[in-house]
């Protein structure tokens, strides 16, 4: 088995439909070795190390639906395609290779967020937040998005810098 990238730019899933639908296994096992292949020891677009890439329970936050009453880490009920479909996205994203906004937000401990705002070509919203550590980031969630949602974060983050490539 091995992965591949479609001409959108994102992970290539066809090989996991079949008739009518989709072998979310398959699909799992694909993100997976993306993940585990692409996405290790990344530097972000502003030269700060993103340091909890290495764990699986990171992969799987990031390619996971957030539902309560859901089985945990199981394909069948669980993994979001449209989240699978853009690890790619990701990745391009937080090397800086994709326009971007940049938006601070303070939590409620006190801590400031960065989330970036990227408009795919598709003229799709996708948000990519970034805890910042010390001097280095954690990736806290990674999702396509509505314009309702990109609007809140507008309103409660300051915005601080464009990346453009």
């Amino acid at each position: 088995m091995s992965y591949s990238i479609d001409a959108s730019g994102y992970l290539d899933l066809s090989k996991c439909y079949k008739g009518l639908g989709c072998d979310l296994f398959l699909a799992s096992s694909l993100s997976k070795e993306f993940y585990f292949s692409e996405l290790q020891n990344l530097i972000a677009w502003d030269g700060t190390h993103i340091i909890n890439l290495q764990y699986e329970s990171t992969w799987w936050h990031l390619v996971s639906r957030h539902e309560m009453g859901r089985e945990k880490m199981n394909p069948l009920t669980h993994l979001d395609l449209e989240r699978v479909k853009r690890l790619p996205l990701l990745k391009q994203v937080l090397l800086g290779n994709v326009a971007a906004d940049v938006y601070k937000q303070t939590n409620k401990k006190g801590k400031i967020d960065v989330v970036q705002l990227v408009i795919d070509p598709k003229n799709e919203n996708y948000l990519v937040l970034l805890g910042l550590v010390g001097n280095e980031y954690i990736i806290r969630s990674a999702y396509p998005s509505d314009s309702n949602y990109v609007n809140k974060v507008k309103k409660r983050s300051v915005f601080t810098s464009k990346i453009r490539p």
